[in-house]
Order: C-alpha cells, then structure tokens, then sequence
C-alpha cells in the first residue's frame, strides 16, 4: 500500500469516528424538528460545504498556528490523543457532552437556521475534528506533497460521506432503528479510543526522543 493512499485511509477512517454520522442522525432530527424534508436536506448540504471549509481552512494554516504559539507535533499529539479519548469514551456510553450542551440543544430547536451551528459546528467539525485536522497537518508540514493531499482528499470524502448519511435519516431510521445505530456509534466510539491512545504513545515517544537528544547535547 502506498503511503498516500495509507494516509487517506487513516485520515478518512478517524474522521468518519470522530464525526460519528449514525450518531448525528438522532441530534438532526431534533434540532430540524417540524422542518419539511426539502429544509431540512438544505440545512444538511450547507451544514457540510461549512464544515469542509473550516475543516480544511484549519489544515492549510494549522502549521501557522502551531508555529506561532511555538507548538510542538508531539504536544498536539498528546492534547488532540486526549481530547479524542474523551470524545470516544462518550461515544461507548452514549453520551453527548463533548458536542454540545443539553441547553444549546434545546435553544438550537428554535433556531431558523443551524447550518453553522450546531451542524457544521460542534457535529461535524467539532474540537475532536479540528484537533486531528491540526495534528495530521503538522505531520504533512514535515512529509511529501501526496501526504498532504491524500489528508485533504479524506478530508472532503469523510464529510462527503457524513453529508450523504445525514440525507438520508429516514431511511437510516427505518432500516437500523434507534438500537442498531447506537450499537454502530458504540463501535465507531472504540475505532477513536484505540485512534486516541495511539497519538498518544506516539506524542510521547516523541517528547521523550527530543529530550534525549536535548540531554546528549552540550
């Protein structure tokens, strides 16, 4: 397998976790509650052209941001490692916190339009994604080219495939039912913990790597 195609897969397969589109099924129905179809698939197709903007505005300058806060790949590692464990964990048991709160929620219902937030912003380019965004545009800054086009490819295929789910919530009702999407959530939730506690490992081998080099420096 070429190294770019493994780094779509990899890029593709976090992000369909991290966004979690079964899962996102539940939330649009709520929060288009007495919209017609036709508005709400709308709100559904803006949601997402947002979302892949933002998504790859933040990839094309995180390597900016990581400079000027004077970030290291490794601690963006650890801190996106983390901050997707959380999110994975709540996945397997189900909860929502990591999203949004229950009073956005509730508030977001009265809202005219929720293309930008809530779809676009927490549920789909949310912390978790714009964390791996970051951490992934940081290892293409030190890459080849084909790296950094294979993640921003995944990028707009992921969101995509998220925009062509959430199209379809009826049909993904009828089909699966409330139980077998939340098993589906359940297994994408364990996918990002194991993603999580592998960026993990990897931005602390860094660290301790760059202070034995530090230590054997004069």
């Amino acid at each position: 397998m070429s190294p770019a195609l493994a780094e779509f897969l990899a890029t593709f397969l976090a992000l369909i976790a991290i966004i979690d589109p079964l899962g996102n099924v539940s939330i649009l129905l709520s929060i288009t509650d007495g919209d017609s179809d036709r508005k709400r698939t709308k709100q559904v197709r803006l949601g997402h052209l947002y979302a892949i903007i933002l998504l790859v505005i933040f990839y094309l300058i995180g390597g900016q941001i990581m400079s000027f806060f004077h970030i290291t790949i490794d601690a963006v590692r650890v801190a996106g490692g983390l901050i997707l464990l959380k999110i994975g964990f709540d996945l397997l048991s189900m909860r929502e916190e990591t999203r949004s709160t229950r009073e956005e929620q509730l508030a977001d219902r009265a809202r005219a339009d929720v293309a930008f937030f809530p779809l676009a912003m927490p549920l789909i380019a949310g912390p978790g994604a714009l964390t791996l965004v970051l951490t992934k545009a940081g290892d293409a800054s030190h890459g080849m080219l084909p790296l950094a086009l294979a993640d921003l490819l995944a990028i707009v295929v992921a969101v995509a495939a998220s925009c062509l789910v959430l199209s379809s919530t009826k049909w993904f009702l009828r089909v699966l039912g409330v139980s077998g999407m939340a098993a589906i959530s359940r297994i994408m939730g364990f996918l990002l913990v194991c993603i999580s506690v592998q960026m993990v490992i990897w931005g602390v081998q860094g660290v301790i790597a760059q202070g034995a080099l530090a230590a054997t420096q004069p």
